[in-house]
């Protein structure tokens, strides 16, 4: 099954240990378990423009996953990575996550984990897919709603409609009512990260919210920041993955058909807290 990771924080980080442990689940496991066909992430180094690595070989076999794990200057306030098992798509640099695209003078970027069936038939607009998958059509006929709304800012309603689609495309009949379609996604304009969950159930993703305090998070341990953070100023961090990665215990599930969004390390939107109003 591919697994998706996410950060989103205040302040300039490095995916530093996070983004090692993630990556050491990129390899082939016994009974066909693993994703070994390719890994990659996405960061915005300046804010807006995006800088995608990534190549089709397992992440926990690359030196270039390892160098990212560990490179110093390599910062962001939000990453999208991926990990990926292949089950649309030969295993291409093509088909390897993360996507990204230039809309309205922002540079989004997106990961998904599943299958949408019968994807063809969702129409397109300017973007059209390089590869093969049905992940990245998906994310061109998300890029072609997004734009015919005129999204810029990701307001409250603009999340909401959004997750509405999302439940929409989820939900979705398929021809054989044991497969539906499964959807787990990262989806990022470089300051919203967008997370979605499958309202099947099939894959979840997991969110933990740090506060920081200088340059210490809640647990004692140390901010992996680029620049050194005010003493006294408080800063958060988001981290949104398929599975925990790292022992804290304030890691929590987030429900089926869930859209979560987060800005600033600060989650900013619910879709259940928006539906109970």
């Amino acid at each position: 099954m591919c697994e998706l990771f996410g950060i989103c924080s205040s302040a300039k980080v490095r995916p530093d240990r996070y983004f090692n442990v993630f990556r050491q689940r990129g390899q082939e496991l016994p009974e066909g378990e693993g994703n070994p066909d390719g890994w990659g992430i996405a960061l915005y180094p300046d804010g807006k423009a995006t800088q995608v690595i990534k190549e089709h070989i397992p992440a926990a076999a690359s030196k270039l996953s390892e160098f990212v794990s560990t490179y110093e200057h390599l910062c962001s306030r939000i990453f999208v990575a991926h990990i990926r098992r292949a089950s649309r798509g030969v295993v291409t640099y093509s088909n390897t996550h993360p996507f990204s695209r230039e809309l309205r003078g922002r540079d989004y970027a997106f990961a998904h984990n599943g299958t949408i069936r019968n994807i063809r038939r969702f129409p397109l607009g300017r973007h059209r897919p390089v590869g093969k998958t049905d992940s990245e059509y998906l994310f061109c006929h998300l890029l072609n709603y997004i734009e015919d709304r005129g999204i810029c800012d990701w307001a409250e309603k603009d999340l909401l409609d959004f997750w509405k689609i999302l439940i929409g495309i989820n939900r979705r009949p398929t021809k054989d009512l044991n497969k539906p379609n499964k959807l787990n996604l990262l989806l990022t304009d470089g300051e919203t990260l967008i997370a979605y969950t499958d309202f099947f159930g099939n894959g979840t993703l997991s969110r933990l919210i740090l506060r920081v305090n200088g340059e210490v998070l809640a647990g004692g341990r140390k901010l992996p920041a680029c620049s050194q953070i005010m003493e006294n100023n408080e800063e958060s961090i988001c981290i949104v993955a398929t599975r925990p990665v790292s022992c804290d215990k304030l890691w929590t599930s987030m429900e089926p058909g869930e859209l979560c969004a987060f800005r600033d390390g600060v989650q900013v939107f619910s879709s259940g807290k928006a539906a109970a109003r």
